[in-house]
């Protein structure tokens, strides 16, 4: 693993990590389930955590014996979190803090979500956080949604940054997955949700974004990027 000096730049993930939104999809999920006869169980939320909308639906729909197809569970998921958040959406503990360090340290910083587009510019515009963010890579960008490597070699690749000089922070199984596989000096940020997932393939496991080790990786060089031409 690259010493942390060699850190570039920093790539988010978004849902459970920057936002609070694994539980506003809990909330919605349930709340779909339940018009249904069913309800969400914690099994089938760790089995859908972190992929993209089509596979984590296929999953739901596997289970729950649902006939929607799943662009229409999409749109209708989409459609209650967009009602819900103007109440219940707010950042993780210490997003504020690290974002505040990442432009004193004149670092780019990215999300890389499995999360449609539409959705993610909503969530991150409401909280005030989108103009941090250099770009979004979401999960219609790529063919191939986490836990391939390919959403995190696509922010790579638009960063201009090697994989191993880029930061990303995960909070699931998953998504840490694909940016180890990317070859992304990763460090997983686990919620309540994700607790009990393995993160043995990680640099380290952190209990928030502010942890002083993900801090000190920052502070390690202050030689601001130079992208190659």
């Amino acid at each position: 693993m690259e010493h942390s000096s060699e850190i570039q730049a920093i790539a988010f993930d978004m849902d459970g990590l920057l936002l609070n939104t694994e539980h506003l999809y809990d909330v919605v999920i349930n709340d779909l389930l339940s018009t249904r006869g069913q309800s969400f169980t914690r099994e089938t939320k760790l089995a859908m955590m972190g992929r993209g909308a089509q596979p984590a639906l296929k999953i739901l729909k596997e289970r729950h014996n649902l006939t929607d197809d799943w662009t229409s569970l999409a749109q209708e998921i989409e459609s209650r979190l967009i009602r819900i958040l103007p109440d219940k959406l707010g950042l993780m503990p210490g997003v504020q803090i690290l974002l505040d360090k990442i432009k004193q340290c004149d670092r780019p910083a990215v999300v890389v979500t499995s999360s449609p587009r539409s959705f993610a510019v909503t969530a991150l515009r409401q909280v005030d956080i989108l103009e941090r963010f250099e770009f979004l890579v979401c999960g219609e960008d790529v063919e191939r949604g986490k836990p391939a490597p390919d959403i995190y070699l696509k922010a790579a690749e638009k960063l201009g940054v090697p994989p191993h000089q880029i930061l990303a922070l995960e909070d699931s199984h998953t998504g840490s997955r694909a940016a180890v596989a990317a070859g992304f000096h990763t460090i997983a940020v686990p919620g309540e949700h994700s607790a009990d997932q393995d993160f043995s393939h990680v640099v380290f496991v952190a209990q928030r974004v502010d942890d002083p080790r993900i801090m000190a990786q920052l502070s390690a060089s202050n030689t601001p990027p130079t992208k190659p031409e």
